[in-house]
């Protein structure tokens, strides 16, 4: 049997993977990179397009290559599919 049979696909695909914690703390995992950044919106590139974090007083805790913890009011986790169908 293959790895991927055995594991979910946020394990072992590319997919991100977010965690939220209340409405104050968000962790992103498998991000693509970071497209922009306001206090009221964060907007990160992903393997299923653009993911936009909107809030108040958005800031990182912490940020790498591929994980990011954000902190502040969390309002809204939006998706849109890459090229535009979502």
């Amino acid at each position: 049997m293959a790895d991927r049979e055995l594991f979910p696909r946020e394990v072992t695909g590319n997919v991100p993977r977010v965690t939220l914690t209340g409405i104050e703390r968000l962790h992103l995992e498998q991000h693509k990179g970071l497209i922009g950044y306001q206090p009221e919106e964060i907007v990160f590139r992903t393997a299923c397009g653009l993911m936009r974090i909107g809030g108040s007083g958005l800031r990182f805790a912490s940020y790498s290559a591929q994980e990011a913890l954000i902190v502040g009011r969390i309002g809204s986790i939006a998706c849109e599919e890459a090229g535009g169908r979502g």
